[in-house]
């Protein structure tokens, strides 16, 4: 697509024309840009990448639900138009396209995008965050590389709830627009800050009175800005349980991304890091090769390191350099910083019960805790921390939960037998509980599902075999059902199993729900999806992130309470970072029925952890 004075279409009528093809299309309206000022005197070969193109983002809606949210046709076509409003002619081809010669080459690559929403109690407004992080990368016309600088934006804003009867979904259209429209005018400010005279560059979005041109250098003189070579990076710290902190014992990764954003082969690349001695000795190299990268080609790499327990808590830097051996010419050198501390600190240590708030009592409230990490059947997986779980949740709400140490039922192992289970939930729980009760069981453990989606939890004595010696879920949902309680909440951290034959079988999808009622079932997993344990954190991963959200991590307002809602909100986002960072895998925890933010559910307390200090 070319646009040129002389064009057979004027700019009016083919503006009109995208906009009818918009509204056809039933596509998002299309963002207009504020006035840019006279255009620089170059033709322009525009070319954006797949990865902004194509771009979508993912975002959990009020109904516990992800969804999908393409974002690559509005960013290409509001880049498309920014950059006809900077240049004089623009031919905008898909990347890598040939094309007519031209004084500019701009490509543009989408390398970051973040879309959070937080349900919150304010009315039917959610406070929504959107990261958008782009590089632009110009070229003259030999194809030497002028500047790449960074695209970044950051936007937040309330997103109100759309007024249907499920109240799930959020208006985005306006906080998307605002969003890439900041996202353009950034391209315009970065791209007259490197082609326009000093004097001019100030002014990256001149005033619509501006009536002549500005007097711009010659495309030649524009390689006096170049670096020797179209090679660039990121580095970025990785640590292994995803908490930006590395702890003793802990596996500590420095990631590269290296790409040959020029024209021209390097033959012989190289990465390398400084930085403390103490620090750098724990890696087994600080120099790796990187090797022959041809024009357009990237590669990762890691330097990886495997701190001893015993470090003091402290900040490192770290300089990570990238250049062509052959000319020692590279990129500007990248500072990471890295936070460290002893393994075993208060910060992450769930395993330090936290103390008990001065007179917060909840005598009316009661937990039944079962952790499994054995079975009597060697065929039934074993679960390595269930039993330190449920013994780590009961000490919990004892402390910050407030529940009296006689309102809690803990069976672990050999004692969590079928007939363990059911004298707590039908002899010892119905006569105590109280109208204004919150019953809470929670099980860490395995569960079972047939074709057909029933639900069985594996006691002690189970076996994947024989459903006599079963729970089965549905009879203890309508144990808890009769429960004459305010709320009952059941937890579940573990894996659910296919039966038998049906293994080999398409996936069930297990029920967790036969009943309405007051029950709420927060499932650490989807489907029969597996729950993750961490050696390094000695827990399930989706309890460590509930324990942590109880002892105050999940208190989103500061209002020194969490609430169910806010625990489900914070352990929801948390997990699935998690597993995906430090298991490369997904596990989705599901909230059945989704807890909204004015269902009377919301704001049962749970928590009233003390306050905590800052994190070293």
């Amino acid at each position: 697509m070319t646009r040129t004075p002389a064009a057979p279409f004027s700019r009016p009528l083919l503006t009109s024309l995208l906009v009818i093809l918009t509204i056809t299309l039933g596509c998002t309206k299309r963002v207009e840009l504020p006035d840019m000022g006279p255009p620089l005197p170059y033709s322009v070969k525009l070319e954006l990448s797949p990865s902004l193109t194509e771009s979508t983002l993912e975002y959990m809606d009020n109904c516990g639900k992800f969804r999908p949210v393409p974002i690559g046709a509005g960013l290409e076509e509001i880049l498309i138009e920014a950059s006809h409003r900077l240049f004089k002619r623009v031919d905008f081809a898909r990347e890598g396209t040939p094309g007519p010669p031209t004084d500019l080459i701009i490509r543009i690559d989408l390398v970051e995008s973040d879309l959070t929403i937080r349900q919150d109690a304010l009315y039917d407004r959610a406070p929504a965050e959107l990261q958008l992080g782009a590089v632009e990368r110009i070229y003259d016309g030999s194809g030497k590389l002028v500047r790449e600088p960074d695209l970044y934006v950051s936007r937040k804003e309330r997103v109100r709830i759309e007024p249907m009867q499920r109240n799930c979904e959020y208006i985005l259209e306006p906080f998307l627009s605002n969003a890439m429209t900041e996202l353009a005018l950034r391209y315009a400010a970065e791209t007259r800050t490197t082609l326009a005279p000093p004097e001019q560059a100030a002014a990256a979005v001149p005033p619509a009175q501006a009536a002549t041109a500005p007097s711009l250098p010659p495309v030649s003189a524009l390689n006096d800005r170049s670096g020797p070579t179209g090679l660039s990076f990121r580095a970025k710290v990785l640590d292994e349980n995803g908490n930006s902190v590395v702890e003793g014992g802990e596996r500590l990764r420095v990631h590269l991304d290296i790409v040959n954003g020029g024209t021209q082969p390097l033959q012989n690349v190289s990465a390398s890091m400084t930085g403390p001695d103490a620090l750098l000795a724990h890696f087994p190299a600080t120099t790796l090769p990187v090797g022959r990268l041809e024009p357009g080609d990237s590669r990762s790499l890691d330097f990886i390191a495997t701190l001893p327990q015993s470090i003091r808590s402290q900040e490192a830097e770290l300089n990570v350099n990238v250049a062509d051996v052959v000319t020692t010419a590279g990129p500007p050198d990248q500072t990471l910083t890295v936070t460290m501390r002893p393994a075993g600190i208060a910060g992450d240590d769930v395993d330090q019960i936290p103390a008990a708030p001065a007179g917060f009592r909840q005598p009316h409230n009661y937990l039944i805790a079962v952790g499994l990490s054995a079975y009597r059947a060697q065929e039934v997986p074993t679960r390595k921390y269930a039993a330190v779980d449920a013994e780590t949740m009961a000490s919990y709400f004892q402390s910050v939960g407030g529940v009296p140490a006689s309102n809690v039922r803990l069976l672990q192992n050999s004692e969590a037998l079928r007939p363990d289970i059911e004298e707590a939930l039908l002899d010892w729980l119905p006569s105590r509980v109280a109208p204004d009760s919150t019953v809470i069981v929670y099980f860490a453990g395995q569960a079972l599902a047939t074709q057909t989606g029933d639900t069985f939890l594996i006691p002690y004595e189970g076996t994947l075999s024989t459903p006599a010696r079963l729970y089965p879920w549905k009879e203890l949902e309508a144990a808890l059902s009769r429960l004459k309680a305010k709320q009952t909440l059941f937890i579940f951290d573990g894996s659910v199993l296919q039966a038998g034959a049906e293994r080999r079988t398409k996936n069930p999808s297990p029920r967790w729900q036969h009943s309405g009622g007051s029950l709420v079932r927060l499932i650490g997993t989807t489907g029969t999806g597996k729950g993750l344990e961490s050696d390094k954190l000695r827990h399930g991963l989706y309890t460590y992130y509930l324990l942590l959200g109880l002892r105050g991590e999940a208190d989103a307002n500061r209002d020194g309470e969490v609430t169910l809602s806010e625990l489900t909100l914070y352990v929801n986002e948390k997990v699935l970072l998690a597993a995906r960072a430090s298991f490369q895998q997904d596990q989705r925890p599901q909230v059945i029925p989704p807890v909204r933010t004015k269902d009377r559910s919301a704001d049962v307390l749970l928590t009233k952890p003390q306050a905590r200090p800052e994190r070293p």
